[in-house]
């Protein structure tokens, strides 16, 4: 989750920690043969060479058609997917976009948005060689501001033309997260037990990364900033999670606990702060054929105290969190529909049922809100008539009262 202003990228090693040596240096091979070198403009934030590349691991796609569709044929209908969505407010908007031909060879570019995802402006695709169906060397994609884009996945890009143009950022690991917040940009290391990086949370700047002055417990799994503050859950150990906060810019943090010690290890991204500074945490007690038990907590005085909002629904993968507004929650996940709550977590309705989630087929494969605004994007209900799957766009801009359907048209 981003806040407006202030960016945070988090680097490290996609790679399951543990890995053998021999599958490191093969995996740091292939992200570096993904990665194209070209000359960058004087004054570019990135210089023309090629980062040093911690090892990589192809990210779970995301939103596969329903059916039975096999996952390699010899020749395929091209398809485009959804890989992230951002909404730097209710205005502006970003989505990732990956775009795989007939032969199979895949690209990735953003298109963005300045009237709230009525209508989309197509951006230039990453410099990325020999991507095939199953590379998802870019799994993620930030708005600084109106203008400025950073994509990251097995490096990390940056562009200052809303996508027009994107300049390699050097010596940049693998990035597993991005966070903004007035005015400073953060990206988060994507390194378990920091194998082969130096910090989990390193500054962007123009002249590239650098390690933010303290670090937070453990790996950080995901960060949340609002305002002046910033909340990450870190993993300290292959069983254990807890939650650190800083109110000086990353100078200092402090140690809270979890409601529970499983809180860290939801399928999604579990954590919410709503603008006035109340945090949510969904906790995931396991998952298994379409079920996952989990509970919602609530905190008014930065972790140092949780109350528990009871359990959730069992069915479905819903446990990715957004709270932009004081009392507006938003929830989303794989086979399920998008789930909302207005009253600060205690009621939840279901929308878009007839759209996603098992019931309806497709998954959700992007979700993004901001103010009374929110963007979901998966494959349609019907195939083309090619044997390819449609994109849908769902918007709302009163928090779920009614909804828009649009094609999405790369």
């Amino acid at each position: 989750m981003l806040s407006r202003g202030m960016l945070v990228v988090a680097v490290g090693c996609l790679a399951a920690a543990g890995c053998a040596s021999a599958t490191v240096q093969a995996r740091a091979q292939h992200a570096a043969s993904l990665l194209s070198v070209s000359s960058s403009p004087a004054g570019s934030i990135a210089s023309a060479v090629t980062p040093t590349v911690p090892p990589y691991a192809a990210l779970p796609s995301k939103g596969e058609p329903p059916g039975d569709v096999p996952s390699e044929v010899a020749t395929q209908p091209p398809q485009t997917s959804v890989v992230a969505v951002q909404l730097l407010d209710p205005t502006h908007a970003v989505v990732l976009v990956k775009d795989c031909s007939a032969s199979g060879s895949c690209a990735f570019r953003a298109e963005t948005s300045s009237d709230g995802g009525e209508t989309w402006h197509r951006g230039a695709a990453l410099p990325l060689t020999a991507v095939s169906d199953g590379d998802d060397p870019v799994s993620g994609i930030a708005m600084v501001d109106a203008t400025t884009l950073d994509a990251y996945g097995i490096a990390l890009w940056r562009s200052s033309d809303v996508g027009a143009n994107w300049h390699l950022i050097a010596g940049a690991p693998a990035i597993s997260l991005v966070a903004a917040s007035a005015g400073s940009v953060w990206v988060g290391t994507a390194c378990p037990n920091l194998v082969n990086c130096a910090s989990s949370l390193d500054v962007e700047s123009s002249t590239g990364l650098a390690p933010l002055r303290a670090q937070p417990l453990g790996n950080v799994r995901e960060l949340v900033r609002v305002g002046g503050r910033s909340y990450a859950v870190t993993l300290v150990s292959d069983a254990s999670s807890t939650l650190a906060l800083s109110a000086d810019g990353g100078n200092t943090w402090q140690q809270r606990s979890l409601p529970e010690q499983a809180c860290g290890f939801s399928l999604g991204r579990p954590l919410a702060v709503s603008p006035g500074g109340t945090m949510y945490m969904v906790c995931s007690l396991g998952v298994g054929a379409g079920n996952e038990p989990k509970r919602l907590y609530r905190s008014d005085d930065d972790g140092r105290s949780w109350h528990d909002l009871g359990a959730l629904e069992t069915y479905g993968y819903a446990d990715s969190i957004e709270a932009p507004m004081p009392t507006l929650l938003w929830r989303y996940g794989a086979r399920a529909p998008i789930y909302v709550s207005n009253d600060a977590g205690r009621t939840w309705h279901a929308q878009l049922s007839d759209a996603v989630g098992d019931a309806a087929g497709p998954s959700v494969q992007a979700f993004a809100a901001a103010g009374a605004r929110a963007l979901v994007f998966a494959y349609g209900i019907t195939p083309r008539p090619d044997g390819g799957w449609s994109l849908a766009e769902y918007r709302t801009a009163d928090a779920g009262a009614s909804w828009q359907t649009l094609p999405f048209v790369p």
